[in-house]
């Protein structure tokens, strides 16, 4: 995955913060994280998940079918 700019801000602001801060920051984004899964229409959230997550178990040539969803809790 390429890094964007505002990627590399982030990192480097996150780096400024103590490790208490960080975790603060940790609650903060699974919050945000929890209502937006909340909030969004069932396909909207398989896609945004599809697109951020790694499969790195599987190489470039292989396709992954996924038929069910279910999140029960964070």
């Amino acid at each position: 995955m390429k890094t964007t700019n505002l990627q590399r801000q982030i990192k480097e602001f996150c780096k400024k913060l103590t490790l208490k801060e960080l975790l603060e920051v940790e609650e903060i984004i699974l919050q945000v994280v929890k209502e937006r899964v909340k909030t969004t229409e069932k396909s909207d959230w398989k896609n945004d998940f599809l697109k951020i997550s790694t499969w790195s178990h599987l190489d470039k040539n292989n396709e992954v079918k996924i038929s069910s969803w279910k999140i029960s809790a964070f």
